[in-house]
């Protein structure tokens, strides 16, 4: 019974963003790449150091919080998993630590991500990385306000628009894995812009088929190439 409410429920939904719909698809069987957030994680934390500060926002049981390596590590889940039990905006409201690795897979809305970005941006140490999860919709169906499809990413994607407008602020790229997992820096000595939530709220999945030309995308094994040759640049 269950089920078929379900299924009901995102019939429904289909109908009332029937304005996003597109054939566009983007051939992705994640399934079959044999890595995830966890590797990407897990190779910036080596790349920095064991001994820094870790943060991460949306816990979803620890899948991954419990297998990063560093000493130091905060998450914010209002539900379950991490160390503090309320949401992201509750946390930042009283946080004064700064963070060399800042994780966010919290509420997949473009909204909510936005402001996790600009408050992780502030409390981001220099030289750190913020990694956002869920930046590559495969089809129209995944990246609804509301789920429709039984994979849901949310609108997140959107993020990109604003982050590529600023290639002199930002360094970005995502790696191709796990439905997209993006890492950004912020380049010396710039301020950060702040996200035009409302103008990116307009945007459809038509936009994002045209966006993802202008994305740098990574594989795996690039990923790590450009971690090792970041780490022979002299400090």
């Amino acid at each position: 019974m269950r089920q078929i409410l379900k299924k009901f429920i995102f019939a429904c939904r289909r109908l009332l963003y029937a304005k996003q719909k597109s054939n566009f698809i983007y051939l992705k069987d994640w399934k079959e790449i044999n890595y995830n957030r966890i590797s990407v994680i897990n190779a910036l934390a080596a790349h920095l150091g064991y001994d820094k500060n870790y943060l991460e926002i949306g816990c979803q049981d620890n899948l991954l919080f419990d297998g990063v390596p560093m000493l130091n590590k905060i998450g914010v889940d209002p539900q379950r998993g991490g160390t503090h039990r309320m949401t992201s905006d509750e946390f930042f409201a009283n946080n004064e630590q700064l963070f060399d690795l800042i994780f966010i897979d919290g509420l997949h809305t473009i909204k909510q991500v936005s402001i996790d970005l600009e408050n992780s941006l502030t409390y981001l140490k220099k030289g750190g990385f913020i990694v956002i999860h869920d930046l590559l919709p495969r089809k129209w169906e995944e990246q609804t306000p509301k789920p429709c499809d039984d994979v849901w990413l949310g609108d997140v994607w959107k993020l990109n628009s604003h982050i590529c407008k600023f290639s002199d602020v930002y360094s970005f790229y995502i790696v191709n894995i796990d439905h997209g997992v993006g890492i950004l820096q912020v380049r010396d000595q710039i301020e950060t812009p702040t996200v035009d939530v409302d103008n990116l709220e307009q945007l459809n999945f038509h936009d994002f088929q045209h966006l993802k030309e202008q994305l740098q995308i990574l594989e795996f094994d690039e990923f790590i190439d450009s971690i090792n040759i970041d780490a022979t640049k002299p400090k």
